[in-house]
């Protein structure tokens, strides 16, 4: 089922996102846009792909991706756990949770003051507690945590259907890397 968009929900939303950008990032994208030698560079795909998008649909689906990514960090704060609730699930110390995170065997987001732990990165049936393989994916994932923990959540058929998660637990470290590494993102 589709969700209904409030059209002045999403420009309210739009003008946030835009007065959090840097004004320099903001500048460099226009510039970009507005740039003859993109414009020139996609004439020959028009014939395979069609038009290419005006530099307003780019800039506004820059921004809905933007939002949309507001969106999830919001969504993944709320299941994430605190170093401290880490260390408790994993009967170690708080400062070892920040050495797993130093070390990329966990990843972390810093929200609203606290450093938090995507949940997807643990699991009571691994012997460790974790998921393991989280270092390896996050060093080669294009991503952030954010756009990362979105993935590592959803089903790929490249992985059989699994999650990625589910493809670490199960011990898939390479074939996960190796969807990463050929862009075999979608479900």
């Amino acid at each position: 089922m589709a969700r209904e968009v409030d059209p002045a929900a999403v420009a309210d939303r739009v003008r946030d996102v835009v007065a959090e950008w840097p004004p320099e990032e903001l500048a460099h994208l226009l510039e970009e846009l507005a740039d003859p030698a993109v414009a020139d560079s996609t004439a020959a795909r028009s014939e395979l792909f069609g038009p290419p998008p005006s530099p307003a649909d780019v800039v506004v689906a820059t921004l809905r991706n933007t939002a949309r990514l507001w969106e999830r960090r919001g969504l993944l704060a709320e299941t994430a756990l605190t170093r401290a609730k880490a260390a408790e699930r994993l009967g170690v110390s708080p400062n070892q949770i920040t050495n797993l995170i130093s070390d990329g065997h966990l990843v972390a987001f810093d929200h609203a003051g606290a450093r938090l732990l995507p949940a997807w990165q643990f699991h009571a049936d691994s012997s460790s507690g974790r998921v393991d393989g989280v270092r390896e994916v996050a060093a080669v994932f294009p991503g952030g945590v954010v756009s990362l923990s979105a993935w590592a959540t959803t089903r790929n058929a490249a992985l059989g259907g699994r999650t990625p998660a589910q493809a670490l637990l199960d011990g898939d470290v390479d074939r996960v890397v190796a969807v990463v590494e050929h862009g075999t993102f979608g479900a």
